[in-house]
């Protein structure tokens, strides 16, 4: 019996489904560290890295919301909310991990140690971290965890999932649309704007069940002019994104999200 798979089953086994599902679980996968391989199919399709940017700030939103119900318990129990934010940036680091804070130290190291391009690209792949790196993923947590501690836990709790989730939605923009570096393999592997439109628009989703539309529109479009502004530095530094600029952007709209939601409450 002839058992090699015909064009009719190639396809059928590649089907759109299919390869939604798998990018689904791959993004999962490289942007978290659940344990999902139970959730993908046994006969992997090879998923481009660029299907990501669709589901990032989905998965974003998943952690965000897991790690809360996680916290809850411990509020439920009367752990003043300052402590209680401090848990969930840290397991939020955790779960995530910290691959947003590693790009950050990357970046921070690089742009700030070197005074070529080469050379700064040369100081982000050393896997070493340096005086430029831990000052900013301090600067990073620090204002983080005070920005959430200032606010009270409806609205913090809020702030966080919308820290998951609107950062990542726009890292496809930055993906999709600025020169990326031809040594990285993001460059090779760049989100269509469909996928790219897919990301953005489940991040603002997810956000409208948390806040008003206009809090929500001026929110995301703060955030991703604070992301295009820092990309633009990047640009000059390194002449191309790479994933640790990605990485960086994404910590830099966490940073701004939480500080524009302060001002009403300044």
């Amino acid at each position: 019996m002839n058992t090699t798979p015909t064009s009719e089953t190639a396809s059928v086994q590649n089907s759109k489904p299919r390869i939604f599902w798998c990018a689904f679980v791959q993004t999962g996968m490289f942007a978290t560290r659940l344990p999902l391989n139970w959730l993908h199919p046994k006969a992997q399709v090879a998923v481009p890295l660029g299907h990501f940017a669709a589901f990032l700030a989905l998965w974003g939103g998943i952690l965000a919301c897991l790690i809360v119900l996680i916290v809850a318990p411990l509020w439920w129990l009367g752990l003043p909310w300052p402590l209680l934010a401090g848990f969930l940036l840290l397991l939020g680091i955790v779960l995530s991990g910290a691959l947003h804070e590693d790009g950050l130290a990357d970046c921070c190291d690089g742009f700030w140690g070197g005074n070529t391009p080469e050379k700064r690209h040369a100081i982000m792949k050393d896997s070493a971290i340096g005086s430029y790196g831990i000052l900013g993923l301090i600067f990073s947590v620090s204002l983080r965890w005070g920005g959430l501690a200032l606010l009270d836990p409806i609205h913090g709790i809020s702030t966080f999932v919308l820290m998951h989730t609107i950062p990542r939605g726009c890292i496809g923009l930055l993906w999709a649309l600025l020169p990326l570096w031809n040594g990285d393999s993001l460059a090779k592997e760049r989100p269509s704007l469909r996928q790219t439109l897919i990301g953005l628009a489940i991040g603002l989703t997810i956000g409208l069940f948390i806040t008003d539309p206009f809090t929500l529109g001026t929110t995301a479009a703060v955030v991703g002019l604070a992301m295009l502004t820092f990309s633009a530095l990047a640009l000059r530094k390194l002449g191309g994104l790479n994933g640790d600029c990605l990485g960086a952007a994404e910590q830099i709209g966490q940073v701004t999200l939480i500080l524009l939601l302060l001002l009403p409450t300044a």
